[in-house]
Order: structure tokens, then C-alpha cells, then sequence
């Protein structure tokens, strides 16, 4: 199991790596203090009183999630893709309850590759206890508490309670489940199917060119918000890595990919497409309503997200305008179009 570890290594180093292979292995190996056989169980968010009956973690949450039916579900992609309209349009037509965007497991798995591997691997870090903490900010509304500890705890302690609070969150609503949109938590799916059980996954993907001239467009109008992000060379890397994660992604049974141009020309189709693809029943006649408003999508200070929730419409790009020919040119031929055009033949098939 250490293996991939080496990957890792810094060779000017060497205490660094001794300590690293230390703590992993001292978070990996069965019956360590670390180790995830038996780790603690997660309290119900619904009482102040912990769980009486520790037992498996995993068991417990499969119980949950089976006697719950809670549908679970990430809205991912690069940024500037459409996500936010997506977002609440899934949740309004899939009776789904929603919040901002949490960032929760950028930040809670954040810091770094060798960070990253930490995090993994079981080790208690304080990056947990931040991710929870601006969970609770956005939960403050609605009478949900987060019983957040005063020392470190692993990441699958710590996805463990934001599972639990957005399921009391969708309790607490009436619906079938909830989304949580942060485009880039496409960085950490592995470590989102690793502490979340039964999560779904919806890939929005957009025209590359569109998104990197929003993306320096944003960063333009709001520079000191986005900084070193106005150099289209960022929005680029993101865009590429984001359809990546798509590609590798979109033959899994969670996985599900929804083309940002499609969803404009017909809304309610390509929600169908992708309920099917989750087994999911299009006939929603019985379900319960739910009404999601711009509170719902986005924070006051997210300026720039204004307006994106209102009618539907593919509005016109703005690369010719953000970029000059020989901009243009060049930007073209770093995207990775043949990946872009892959996903997009299997999206029109996928049902």
C-alpha cells in the first residue's frame, strides 16, 4: 500500500520523507491508532448526544444512506461552465436541496500533494475542522448544527459529518437528497467517493474557448478577487484538467456528463438524459416540490454569479472580443479539443 507514496518524496528532504512514510504508515497499517477499520463514529447531526452504538463506520453509513434514500449528488466541471444554472435547475427539477458552494473538500484535502496523501492516508489534520467550520456558516440559516471538535480529526470523520448535514439539510427540506456545486472539486473525486457514500457525480462541460474568455473576463472585472487568473494560460490548464477528469470518469455508474450547450437548446432533455443514466424515475408528478432561490446558489459578495440563474439562454461568447487573433490562434491549439469532442459523442448517447 505504500507504494504510490514514493511519488511523493521530496529528495532534498529526508526528514520530510521519514516523517511522511511514518505517518502514513502509522494511518494505513489495520489496528494502528490511525488506521480506518474502526474509526469513531460520527455523531447524528440531529441530537447533540454522539452515537451510542459505535460498530463499523462503513455499515453504519450504508444503513443510513439505504434506510434514508438520500440521493447524493456533486455538481463538478471547470469553472465558468455553466454549473451555477445547471445547479439549480437540477435541483428544482430533481427535487434536490442545494447550498453555495462549499469548497469542502478542496479545503479539507487541500495543502499540497504530500498534504493530499496525508489526508488520504487517515492523519488528523486542523484543514478538517476549517472545511466544517464554513459548512456551519452556510447551515446557520437553517437551525442545522455541526458538532465540530476542538482537535484535528480525519478526513473521513470530517466527510462523515458533512454528509450527515446536508442529509439533515434535505430532511429538513422535504426532498430527495442534495447538491453540493463546487466545479473544482473534480480535483478530489477519488477522495469524495472514498468518505461519501453513494455519491453521484454530474460533469458539466462547456466550449473551451467560451470558458477560458469567461474566466479572464472575470478576473478582469473583479482583479483582486481572482488574481494571476486574467492570463488565459490558467483558465487553459483548468479547462484541460477538468475535461480530463471527465473523460476518465464517464463510463463509471456514477458518473454522468451534461453538455452546458445542450442544456440551453433543451433543458428538460438533457435533465432526462442524465436521470436515466441514475436510474432515476423522469415522471416527477409526486415529487416534492422544491423552490431554489439565489441564496440558495451563491453569497452576497459572489458578484459575479449574479444573474446566471435567470432565464436560460446561451448567451454569445466572448472570446473574439477578450482576445486578440493571435490570442485566439494560440489558445485554440493548447486546448484539448479531441478529448472535448470524445465526451461530448458519448454524452449524445448516454442514456
Amino acid at each position: 500500500m505504500m507504494q504510490p507514496l514514493i511519488l511523493f518524496l521530496n529528495q532534498s528532504r529526508p526528514v520530510y520523507n521519514m516523517l511522511l512514510i511514518a505517518t502514513c504508515q502509522q494511518h494505513l497499517m489495520p489496528g494502528s491508532h490511525g488506521s480506518r477499520a474502526n474509526p469513531l463514529p460520527a455523531p447524528d447531526l440531529r441530537s447533540t448526544s454522539t452515537n451510542p452504538n459505535p460498530g463499523n463506520r462503513e455499515q453504519q453509513l450504508k444503513m443510513n444512506n439505504t434506510r434514508n434514500a438520500m440521493f447524493r449528488l456533486f455538481v463538478i466541471g471547470c469553472s465558468r461552465s455553466g454549473t451555477t444554472i445547471i445547479q439549480k435547475h437540477l435541483s428544482e427539477s430533481m427535487s434536490l436541496s442545494t447550498l453555495p458552494e462549499t469548497d469542502f473538500f478542496g479545503i479539507a484535502g487541500g495543502g499540497g500533494r504530500a498534504a493530499q496523501l496525508l489526508s488520504l492516508a487517515g492523519a488528523p489534520r486542523k484543514r478538517h475542522l476549517t472545511a466544517l467550520e464554513r459548512l456551519q456558516d452556510d447551515l446557520n440559516a437553517h437551525s442545522i448544527t455541526i458538532e465540530v471538535p476542538h482537535h484535528a480529526i480525519s478526513i473521513t470523520e470530517a466527510a462523515s459529518r458533512f454528509t450527515r448535514a446536508l442529509d439533515s439539510l434535505a430532511q429538513h427540506d422535504g426532498s430527495l437528497g442534495w447538491i453540493e456545486k463546487t466545479p473544482k472539486h473534480f480535483k478530489h473525486i477519488h477522495l469524495i467517493e472514498k468518505t461519501v457514500p453513494d455519491a453521484h457525480f454530474v460533469h458539466v462541460v462547456r466550449e473551451g474557448t467560451s470558458v477560458v474568455a469567461s474566466i479572464v473576463d472575470r478576473a478582469r472585472r473583479f482583479p483582486g478577487r481572482f488574481k494571476g487568473q486574467s492570463n488565459p494560460e490558467y483558465a487553459i490548464r483548468n479547462w484541460n484538467k477538468a475535461i480530463k477528469a471527465t473523460a476518465a470518469n464517464l463510463h463509471r455508474t456514477h458518473h454522468c456528463a451534461i453538455s452546458y450547450e445542450e442544456f440551453c437548446k433543451q433543458p428538460k432533455r438533457a435533465i432526462d438524459k442524465l436521470m436515466k443514466k441514475f436510474g432515476m424515475n423522469t415522471r416527477r408528478e409526486s415529487w416534492p416540490e422544491i423552490k431554489i432561490d439565489d441564496k440558495r446558489i451563491f453569497r452576497k459578495k459572489e458578484e459575479w454569479k449574479e444573474n446566471t440563474t435567470n432565464e436560460i439562454n446561451l448567451s454569445e461568447s466572448k472570446f473574439n472580443n477578450t482576445f486578440s487573433k493571435q490570442e485566439r490562434t494560440r489558445i485554440i491549439s493548447r486546448l484539448d479539443l479531441e478529448t472535448y469532442h470524445k465526451i461530448l459523442e458519448r454524452i449524445e448517447f448516454q442514456t
